[in-house]
């Protein structure tokens, strides 16, 4: 046996858990916004455990928007914008920047999905001319309940500005950032989503008919079979290929764009050994003290 002993303790407010992990009170602070846990890489005592799950960070576009319903535009916007840039700021270097959404640790993230649309920001006029892109303005929407969400829509609009973009922020409580992602009210919105195991599921999330679900990115009747496909078929080579194909036509489409999978970060006192978590929960197998 490692330890005699796990006491589990309830702590709400996550100053309160800080100053209790510094003080020694508290051996694991887990699912600690990067930020805050960012704040404690530096000091000594500590190590910061970051791994990445199968949720998504994404910048979603509507596509039936009169100026977002050109995949010229969208790629555009897509290439104005230095992914990796992006998630090294938002998630406080923590982050790995994926395009797929067959999430970096799952085992169908081969070496398709790692294909992804270029930052190419002399490429964007070209692109916005050919879309008959004329100044409109286009509105991120975010919140500020989650850190992460808030830096993407801060930084995609400065990179967006940056190529000729006219992009503005509206800054809205969660509630109605989720109401209007549910109705489908929105141009682009910097969103998270949470863990799913599976790339079907990832993809049922995003794919079907707008007619039919307000919360649908990619109206693609390709798309649609090929998820179908996947949902039908068996673990191995053939299941694959369709997660290959879905990812070929996604970076064709550009319906959106997936930044990065979903971070976990959790702080531990560096007498802690073993400590690691796993798909987005905390697990303390194998987990010990060194004093």
């Amino acid at each position: 046996m490692l330890i005699d002993d796990v006491n589990l303790i309830v702590t709400p407010d996550k100053s309160t858990a800080v100053a209790a992990l510094r003080s020694g009170d508290l051996d694991i602070l887990p699912y600690l916004p990067p930020g805050e846990a960012a704040e404690l890489m530096n000091e000594p005592g500590f190590q910061v455990v970051a791994e990445p799950h199968g949720g998504m960070i994404t910048l979603l576009m509507q596509t039936t928007d009169p100026v977002l319903s050109s995949p010229k535009m969208r790629m555009a916007i897509a290439k104005a914008l230095d992914v990796s840039q992006i998630v090294e700021a938002a998630t406080h270097g923590m982050g790995v920047p994926n395009a797929s959404l067959v999430s970096t640790a799952s085992a169908y993230h081969d070496g398709v999905q790692d294909k992804q649309i270029a930052y190419a920001p002399q490429e964007v006029a070209a692109l916005l001319d050919a879309a008959g892109y004329g100044g409109e303005e286009i509105v991120i929407q975010t919140n500020r309940r989650n850190p992460i969400n808030e830096n993407v829509a801060v930084i995609a609009q400065a990179m967006l500005q940056a190529s000729g973009i006219n992009a503005r922020i509206e800054v809205l409580e969660w509630a109605t950032q989720l109401d209007r992602f549910r109705n489908g009210k929105f141009q682009l919105s910097a969103f998270n989503y949470s863990n799913r195991d599976d790339p079907a599921l990832a993809y049922s999330a995003i794919i079907g008919s707008k007619d039919e679900r307000g919360s649908v990115i990619w109206d693609n009747p390709e798309a649609v079979e090929l998820l179908k496909k996947a949902l039908q078929t068996p673990d191995g080579e053939d299941r694959q290929a369709v997660f290959d194909q879905l990812h070929e036509l996604f970076l064709t489409d550009v319906p959106m764009l997936m930044l990065s999978n979903g971070l976990d970060v959790s702080v531990a006192a560096e007498h802690v050994t073993g400590y690691r978590t796993w798909n987005g929960f905390t697990r303390l197998w194998g987990v010990g003290v060194t004093e």
